[in-house]
């Protein structure tokens, strides 16, 4: 259970970062525009989540139960080194006033954040928790995340990205691994 709510708040904190350079680069912020924009992502990765679930559910068998736990693993390693490479791939981050912040904006940008959340939807499949949980799970802690993200990117601008894709990085890798050792 422990892994499942790390691996969510991997899939968040990337949420969270976006939520922080939108905060820092809006001109005003306001609690009704970031709910707007936390319910944006909270729908979106739970959907994700549900995508991701129901795929597994789909195409991975019961007589490729050990292939597929084993490339449950891979994705969280490929995960974790996307997070890891991901400061050092990405152009650095300059505050501008942005007017043109929207909700519409926002739903693109978790879409492309939510692939993520997808594969690890894929990986919860394995963990056996049931699907409803995931998805309440997920909704509340991308909200939260989002919501957090934007004021704390309006008051405090957007600092220490590299540092919390980071820690997205190890906790993915060490999930990976953790549960590696369990399959063998």
């Amino acid at each position: 259970m422990p892994w499942f709510i790390i691996l969510i708040i991997c899939a968040s904190l990337d949420c969270f970062v976006f939520a922080m350079e939108n905060g820092a680069t809006t001109n005003k912020m306001n609690i009704t525009k970031a709910l707007q924009h936390s319910l944006v992502f909270g729908l979106t990765n739970m959907f994700m989540i549900f995508i991701g679930y129901t795929l597994a559910d789909i195409f991975f068998t019961e007589r490729l139960l050990n292939f597929n736990r084993y490339l449950a693993c891979i994705v969280l390693v490929f995960l974790g080194l996307m997070f890891l490479l991901k400061p050092f791939l990405s152009e650095e981050f300059v505050e501008r006033l942005n007017f043109n912040f929207n909700c519409l904006d926002s739903f693109k940008q978790s879409m492309l954040l939510g692939i993520d959340t997808l594969l690890i939807g894929i990986c919860f499949y394995y963990l056996n928790i049931p699907v409803t949980y995931e998805i309440a799970i997920v909704f509340c802690i991308s909200f939260s995340a989002v919501y957090v993200g934007l004021f704390l990117g309006y008051y405090l601008g957007a600092a220490y990205q590299g540092r919390i894709y980071s820690i997205c990085g190890v906790l993915s890798l060490l999930v990976a691994f953790v549960q590696m050792s369990s399959i063998l």
